[in-house]
């Protein structure tokens, strides 16, 4: 699928893109990618399907310089998604953000800390370990975090085809739909790898995709001095930290990095919250936009890339 190009046009703002570099455009697609019960059909044999989610599996993760790079070039081709890579850069608040959970042994430790300290996070699930535990899903929305999709499997999206895709994604958001009532609004793809057809896709289905501006690398155990000094170091206005559930070290160093991010003045919100900051913002003022889009042009450019072909055809 080739990447859309949008353009600029009208008084109708709907989001726009901050000057930093980092920002968000939201839009509507009328067309509705779902996963229907007949996709072995149309992923091929199970044998197949098995060997391509264990090689997308191999997940490898962009670092925040490879994000940031990412959306500058999209930007510089006038492609336009709808992400979130940062809040307001001009609001002294940052959003937790832990990926890959639940895990009985690591989430209610969590839960326990933010509640400490009175901080709201996101907590991005995995849809088969959400499958496996979903009392603890149950337990992080009801202590008002934001819970958002991360797959079902844990894959590289950029790895399998566009069915595939979409049945990772719905997988997902059926799971999280069963126990919580409701579909999640936000999804982030495994290791920050995503392209246009990936943001396309999770776009029809309802999704904000979320991304990141601090990344730890907590997942691989570097050391608590080293989680520290790679949280704080870089922290700043609007940034979104990544870190993730299942992780001693994380769990040990949190309380200090909140504590610290307080001091110096910083308030925690989830995404959710940043979002709708963002959109309230001076990002919609003129000084603090690239660019703006009228909802009918957006409209007229996703019906034209066809996104609910992409939809499974049930037999």
């Amino acid at each position: 699928m080739k990447a859309m190009k949008l353009v600029a046009s009208g008084f109708a703002v709907v989001l726009l893109v901050f000057c930093c570099g980092i920002g968000l455009v939201n839009g509507e697609a009328n067309g509705k990618v779902t996963a229907s019960k007949s996709l072995p059909a149309q992923l091929g044999t199970a044998a197949t399907r098995r060997e391509r989610l264990r090689k997308a599996r191999e997940t490898s993760y962009k670092s925040v310089g490879d994000i940031e790079a990412q959306h500058a070039e999209e930007q510089r081709q006038g492609i336009v998604l709808k992400k979130l890579l940062r809040g307001d850069p001009t609001r002294k608040e940052v959003a937790l953000t832990f990926d890959d959970g639940p895990h009985p042994a690591y989430t209610p430790k969590l839960l326990d800390i933010l509640d400490r300290y009175g901080v709201k996070a996101t907590f991005f699930v995995v849809g088969m370990m959400a499958r496996r535990y979903p009392n603890l899903v149950k337990e992080e929305a009801a202590r008002g975090h934001v819970v958002g999709n991360h797959t079902y499997h844990h894959v590289d999206l950029t790895k399998l085809s566009e069915e595939e895709i979409a049945d990772e994604i719905q997988r997902c958001d059926d799971v999280l739909k069963r126990i919580l009532g409701k579909q999640p609004r936000y999804f982030r793809p495994p290791g920050g790898d995503y392209n246009a057809k990936i943001a396309q896709i999770s776009q029809s289905m309802g999704h904000t995709m979320v991304l990141w501006t601090d990344d730890p690398g907590d997942y691989a155990n570097p050391g608590e001095d080293v989680i520290l000094e790679r949280t704080l170091g870089r922290v700043r206005n609007g940034g979104i930290i990544l870190m993730h559930d299942g992780i001693q070290q994380t769990i040990d160093v949190l309380p200090t990095i909140i504590t610290y991010l307080r001091n110096k003045g910083y308030r925690f919100v989830t995404v959710d919250e940043m979002l709708d900051a963002t959109v309230k913002s001076s990002a919609l003022q003129n000084g603090g936009a690239v660019g703006s889009l009228k909802l009918s042009t957006w409209r007229r450019a996703m019906r034209s890339h066809s996104l609910g072909d992409l939809a499974p055809r049930s037999r």
